[in-house]
């Protein structure tokens, strides 16, 4: 991919632009809206940090911005499923886009994922990869929110299962985690975290559940040794 080596090295390109990525189930093109967007791709393309299974078929994106894993996600086979999470408007315009070829085998929710239901104040700036709740930025605008048990529940009551959990939402993870009720989270076949948290003491609940811990030293994933079947 040099268009993408290009952007990430070097931080400038013309924009907005379309990279094209090839992927197990073939050709993706995805629409980039800032330079920092390249290095979004590299990190999930080629370093891998938020991890899909070949039998994983369904992905909970919280904190989707542009759509770059949920894309990453779809393209490892035809029958993936994803509940992609944005609430930032011109986020989702670009999510709406990248996400439009794969019709009903996507769900975007323009929401954001808290503790509980309601509305909040959310930081936002020009790269659209690093405002969030509670994140002091010069832009301030009000989301709703869904809370991180229920908006869970109702996947699982819609899908049955939920193979990936990927969280990236800018210091708020533990909290997230914190919230997952445990019957909903021994229902979850890996959870693949951006940590800004130290020390990892915020995992213990998970790890007693018998999740294994691998990754770090930002990205962390929680994978429990058995299939999700139910």
């Amino acid at each position: 991919m040099p268009q993408v080596l290009r952007g990430y090295l070097l931080r400038r390109g013309q924009l907005p632009a379309e990279v094209r990525l090839r992927t197990p189930t073939g050709d993706a093109t995805v629409t980039l809206r800032h330079v920092h967007d390249y290095a979004t791709i590299a990190e999930i393309l080629a370093e891998d940090v938020y991890p899909v299974a070949a039998s994983d078929r369904v992905v909970v994106d919280v904190g989707a911005n542009i759509g770059i894993f949920s894309v990453f996600a779809l393209t490892r086979h035809p029958e993936v499923r994803v509940h992609a999470f944005e609430p930032v408007p011109e986020n989702l315009a670009v999510l709406r886009g990248n996400l439009a070829p794969f019709g009903d085998r996507v769900t975007i929710h323009e929401t954001a994922v808290a503790e509980q239901d309601g509305e909040v104040s959310f930081g936002v700036e020009p790269t659209g990869r690093y405002g969030g709740i509670g994140v002091e930025t010069a832009e301030q605008i009000t989301v709703p929110t869904r809370a991180i048990a229920g908006l869970l529940r109702d996947v699982l009551d819609r899908e049955g299962r939920i193979d990936v959990l990927k969280m990236d939402v800018e210091g708020l993870e533990r909290d997230l985690l914190a919230a997952v009720p445990a019957d909903v989270a021994t229902r979850i076949g890996r959870v693949a975290v951006e940590w800004s948290h130290s020390p990892l003491a915020g995992l213990d609940p998970w790890a007693e559940q018998g999740f294994a811990l691998s990754g770090g030293p930002t990205t962390w994933v929680l994978e429990r040794p058995t299939t999700v079947d139910d």
